[in-house]
């Protein structure tokens, strides 16, 4: 079932070398140095108008303050999809303030063209399960391989695209093999670009429903890169031909370099976004 953005932090006793061992995330913190003062209008091509940048300010990380970086975009006029833990500490569960999170649409080295804030967000409880303390070390490890399938979230936002947004693909095995992947690089926050790297699509045996993207032509592409979407027929026309999203970006494995894996969007996917895109009703 999806979790509401208000609902209280969801806290386990897990142990942080079991949760690493299971996936290295796009996960980068860095001390707060971003201005909020300034918008003007960046980048504007098609697709990459739907995209931007997922910003929370001040997130406490053992008694200091960070701003968590991700990337989001637009599928709907007014939802963004991203990874869902760009939304959730993924190792104390832990919510990111709503009052605390920006998203920058089309970011781009220190510019954007507009800013939006949540009117609430969700994700599955799938992504940080409760656990059993019964369950030996084992279990647990599997059942956190098992999270990653359900590593991806959604905000319904204060006010509507301009220009358009991702269409979305579900249920899609068998019908892509590719995508390109979008997103933005590990970088100092004032001095980012958009990014893309097109690749391969296969599926992970060991890890239910999640899929990798082989994109070895640019292998530098994988840290920074959390919930950017994967997009399969991509292309620059907003059209219902084009521009499918298949996965977003959860986390990478330094034994598999320039791979990226992320969650199989089933038909859950459709069940939390008509939960987000009604204001998440409790």
């Amino acid at each position: 079932m999806p979790a509401r953005r208000y609902w209280p932090a969801i806290i386990v006793a897990l142990a942080l070398v079991a949760l690493l061992s299971a996936g290295i995330f796009h996960f980068h913190a860095q001390p707060s140095r971003f201005d909020l003062a300034g918008m003007s209008t960046g980048s504007d091509r098609v697709p990459l108008r739907w995209s931007g940048l997922l910003l929370n300010k001040d997130v406490d990380i053992g008694g200091k303050k960070y701003d968590i970086r991700c990337s989001a975009q637009f599928i709907s006029p007014s939802v963004v999809l991203t990874a869902a833990h760009c939304v959730q500490d993924y190792r104390t569960g832990a919510w990111y303030d709503p009052d605390k999170m920006y998203f920058l649409l089309q970011y781009q080295d220190g510019h954007f063209a507009d800013l939006y804030r949540p009117v609430c967000l969700s994700r599955f409880d799938g992504w940080f399960p409760l656990m059993d303390e019964t369950l030996s070390e084992a279990e647990k490890a599997q059942t956190l391989r098992r999270r990653y399938q359900w590593d991806y979230a959604m905000i319904l936002m204060d006010h509507d695209s301009p220009g358009g947004y991702f269409n979305s693909a579900v249920d899609w095995n068998g019908k892509y093999r590719h995508a390109t992947m979008i997103g933005y690089p590990y970088a100092p926050l004032t001095s980012q670009t958009i990014q893309t790297a097109f690749g391969s699509l296969s599926f992970v045996s060991d890890r239910p429903n999640v899929v990798a993207l082989a994109h070895q032509d640019h292998q530098g592409l994988t840290e920074g890169t959390s919930g950017g979407a994967w997009v399969s027929a991509f292309g620059k026309e907003m059209s219902a031909r084009e521009n499918f999203i298949v996965s977003v970006s959860s986390y990478v494995n330094p034994g598999s370099p320039g791979v990226s894996f992320g969650p199989y969007l089933g038909s859950d996917y459709n069940s939390l976004f008509d939960y987000v895109s009604k204001g998440c009703p409790r």
